[in-house]
């Protein structure tokens, strides 16, 4: 303990809601403290799932049914002294509002966080202390407003003792208070403590100061608490999410708080991990998707940098809102989740439920929240309705179409954040999030959003293997299987594309021109900071020439937050290059210790007229027709199949480099390719197994070269074909240029890539690009790989997935093999190479992409061109 019993071989975890009646009985002995000796006591639960009823030496001391909230009961009365004391609990998984606790993740019960004793003086003690900060108009100085609740002190006076303490552990400030007797068991205090140009607390700028509240009797302290400070105010006024008066864009994630070997019961190791790959990534906010974290996560935050929102856990419960008999728990839920964490400068949004309906429950647990906290907004995640009340401060979509985002946000009066956008579900659901992102942000009152979700949701388990032996292995359910991390934080695609769109730096063009004569060039720089001035930013430049570095250096701008500027390079290596070889930029910018925040490209392209450049030796164009057309030009050789309406073979000087080709419009289809075509998905054929008929060919000589023109008609069965038309063109060069249209008659409403795929020879093992990498790019998710020349070996994480190419060549150990360009994807595996004139744009979260050009619809057998050029390399021409 802390741990959760379904991971230490009780019985089996359960994925969402749990339904069966397992209980566990817990005890524990422990003796009575040496200091507890006439002192108040507190038994303190951080978090039991679902359901704890608490006995101590006997005595039940209550029952607690919020699987998420921490609470305490007072045992003063209960502890024994000079004797082991007996503290059991049960803990029950199903409960009437156990649906509250029940969320698309495990259900695992237990005593997951710390048990602990509080002691305090019983007389006179702390029982409470609450802070919050507000800033002058000018946003220079601060007040510090302290509520103490002091407890027990009754008939006697007493000193409040305030000590504020600087970010560097020096106290700044001191302050006594002289409190009268009073005769209530307990008495609010309030205290404002001036700070003259206090560091502010951002996400960017975490400054810490120390708040100490000693309670001082007779000259003597007898009690204490230690609180951290944040000096920062949050506003939503005018429709505009700011924090210390400057409009901030929240780059989040939604997250759970487990980790595979520990489940729920997770650590400071655990937490660290997840921030560091946070901040790593640019993501400077965590909505607590559905309840409040560990509390030491929220420590960590704070210190750190990370805007968090706090989640009340009294979602998926929604039918129940409007019964009077779940009132009770809302309230309690909202309540304790206030009380723990509000001195949290890191929670910046109070979060009602999830996904829910608004009801009276839910109005009731924000009016509580407002009443309790009027310092920070509150919102309903999921809730974006006009008839919302005023009690909710920001609107929460999920799961909108960026064109929705836009005009969502260009009437909104409620500052939005969507608090669950671009669902990373599997391998290929991610699509959209720099549309989706843009389109809210580039409005005032698009304040930022939660991508859908931070970590796959697995389990590490034991079983028996194969041959006997036990073996690990992560236990996941396909609904779990949505994190930009994978369970055991590994970064996945989607990290690296949530980092690109996140990236606080923006270079907002893509190519740049220069003067070969003179060669400067001025690359335009946006600053999405929102008070970070650029000039902390280190940049690192390299210049690139097809690969080749030709020079490196460094720069430094001051760009204020969000502003635009200029970079001014001065590139003398450019001088005297013209047209003909392709020239990029390389971009880094870094953090103060090195590493990179974001790194993008410039293609730089040349005035002037063009360069002269002699091109490759022309040779005659034979043909040979027999069962197969044969086509050389000088040492290439092209062989076509006018049976099947295919190039079935090209060499050069007698090294067979493609040994055939086809016309594709299927791959196999991923989890969100079956959701997205949902029942028919299983009887939908295989459309890449067909028949083909060739209704015609024709060869074209002339004097450039040979074109083969073919028709044909592939064949699944009798409710799936298509009908296509080939070009080949054979030139004195030795190139090959292929031309293609298709018109698909098939039962799928959409067709996931269009393209030829060629098998390519035997040892071609080295793949080499022109283009975007080292990332897999797809039309809507292309943010994180950048231009320029990228080269891996066959099965490779690096060749792995779709690339955007200028051009593409596979080679062998010799670097023989074949070159294509003029198509916009290629994708190799298997020794197949796909060269593909359009691919389907990536799901957004059970949804097609929204963009036309993202689809690929086959309603009225619509007609899709292609075509590409093939060019035979050798090691010699290299």
């Amino acid at each position: 303990m802390p741990s959760n019993w379904s991971l230490l071989g009780f019985e089996e975890p359960i994925y969402q809601r749990a339904r069966h009646g397992g209980e566990g009985f817990y005890r524990r002995q422990f003796p009575t403290p040496g200091d507890a000796a006439g002192r108040r006591v507190l038994l303190h639960f951080g978090g039991v799932w679902a359901s704890a009823e608490v006995w101590l030496n006997g005595t039940l001391l209550g029952r607690h049914d919020s699987g998420f909230t921490e609470f305490s009961y007072d045992v003063t009365r209960w502890l024994k002294a000079g004797v082991e004391n007996r503290l059991a609990v049960r803990v029950r998984q199903v409960t009437k509002d156990a649906a509250f606790d029940t969320n698309d993740d495990w259900s695992l019960p237990g005593i997951y966080r710390d048990v602990w004793l509080e002691s305090m003086p019983s007389a006179a003690y702390i029982d409470r202390v609450e802070t919050s900060t507000t800033f002058d108009d000018q946003f220079r100085d601060a007040d510090l407003h302290v509520r103490v609740l002091v407890s027990g002190a009754q008939q006697a006076p007493y000193e409040l003792r305030l000590v504020l303490a600087g970010p560097d552990g020096s106290a700044i400030q001191r302050t006594t208070l002289a409190v009268p007797a009073h005769r209530g068991t307990a008495r609010d205090t309030l205290f404002t403590m001036h700070a003259t140009a206090p560091q502010h607390w951002t996400a960017e700028t975490p400054a810490l100061y120390r708040l100490t509240v000693e309670l001082a009797q007779g000259g003597t302290v007898t009690h204490a608490r230690t609180s951290a400070v944040g000096f920062r105010q949050i506003s939503t006024a005018g429709g505009v999410l700011r924090i210390n008066g400057q409009a901030v864009k929240l780059r989040g994630v939604c997250r759970h708080d487990e980790n595979p070997d520990v489940g729920r019961a997770t650590r400071r190791e655990h937490w660290l991990e997840d921030l560091r790959l946070m901040k790593a990534a640019i993501i400077n906010m965590v909505r607590t998707s559905h309840y409040p974290p560990a509390a030491g996560f929220l420590d960590l935050a704070d210190e750190m940098g990370m805007y968090i929102l706090d989640e009340v856990p009294m979602g998926q419960g929604g039918e129940f809102g409007d019964d009077p008999s779940f009132m009770e728990s809302g309230l309690r839920r909202a309540q304790e989740t206030i009380a723990r964490d509000r001195n949290h400068a890191s929670v910046i949004v109070w979060s009602i439920g999830n996904e829910d309906p608004f009801t009276a429950m839910h109005l009731a647990a924000i009016r509580l929240v407002k009443g309790s906290d009027p310092t920070r907004p509150v919102l309903m995640p999921w809730r974006a309705d006009d008839f919302l009340p005023p009690e909710i401060d920001i609107l929460a979509p999920h799961y909108r179409t960026p064109s929705n985002l836009d005009q969502l946000a260009a009437h909104a009066s409620r500052p939005i954040i969507t608090t669950e956008y671009t669902h990373g579900y599997g391998e290929e659901g991610f699509g959209g999030l720099e549309e989706s992102w843009r389109a809210l942000t580039s409005h005032p009152s698009g304040a930022g959003g939660a991508i859908w979700m931070w970590q796959d949701q697995g389990l590490a388990r034991t079983r028996m293997g194969a041959n006997g032996q036990s073996e690990k292995y992560m236990q996941i359910v396909l609904d779990g299987w949505d994190g930009i991390v994978s369970a055991d934080r590994k970064p996945q695609r989607d990290y690296w594309e949530a980092k690109a769109v996140y990236a606080p730096v923006s270079v907002t063009a893509d190519s740049a021109r220069f003067w070969p004569e003179n060669p400067s060039v001025r690359i335009p720089i946006r600053n999405d900071y929102d008070f970070t001035d650029m000039a902390a930013v280190p940049m690192y430049w390299s210049l690139m020439a097809e690969g080749r570095e030709l020079a490196a250096g460094d720069a430094r701008m001051s760009l204020a937050p969000h502003t635009s500027g200029v970079l001014a390079l001065k590139l003398d290596a450019l001088k005297g290059r013209a047209a003909g070889v392709t020239h990029y930029l390389h971009l880094a910018f870094l953090r103060p210790d090195g590493s990179e925040i974001t790194r993008r490209a410039v293609e730089l392209l040349p005035e002037g007229p063009a360069e002269i450049r002699v091109g490759a030796a022309l040779a005659p164009v034979r043909v040979r027709t027999g069962k197969t057309v044969v086509v050389t030009a000088g040492q290439a050789t092209y062989e076509f199949d006018p049976t099947t309406a295919q190039l079935v073979g090209a060499a050069l000087g007698g090294q067979k480099v493609v040994t055939e080709s086809r016309i594709t419009i299927w791959r196999a289809l991923g989890p969100n390719d079956t959701v997205l075509i949902r029942s028919r998905a299983a009887e939908l054929p295989d459309l890449d197994k067909y028949t083909t008929l060739v209704k015609s060919w024709k060869v074209v000589e002339g004097e450039s070269g040979i074109r083969i023109q073919m028709e044909a008609e592939h064949s699944v069965n009798e409710n799936n074909s298509f009908a296509a038309t080939y070009g080949y063109e054979v030139s004195r060069d030795g190139m090959l240029r292929v031309t293609y249209s298709v018109r698909p008659k098939v039962q799928a409403a959409w067709v996931p890539e269009i393209g030829m795929e060629m098998t390519t020879g035997p040892g071609m093992n080295r793949l080499r690009w022109l283009g975007l990498g080292p990332f897999d790019a797809y039309p809507n998710e292309k943010t994180a790989p950048i231009f320029g020349i990228y080269t891996g070996s066959a099965g490779s994480e690096t060749v792995k997935g779709n690339k955007a190419i200028r051009w593409a060549e596979i080679t062998d150990d010799r670097q023989s093999g074949v070159r294509v360009a003029g198509a916009p994807y290629i994708r190799w595996e298997a020794g197949r190479l796909r060269v593909l004139s359009a691919v389907v744009g990536r799901s957004e979260k059970n949804r097609r992409p929204e963009a036309p050009e993202y689809r690929l619809d086959t309603a009225n057998s619509p007609v899709f061109e292609g075509g590409f050029t093939v060019m035979l390399v050798g090691g010699t021409d290299r």
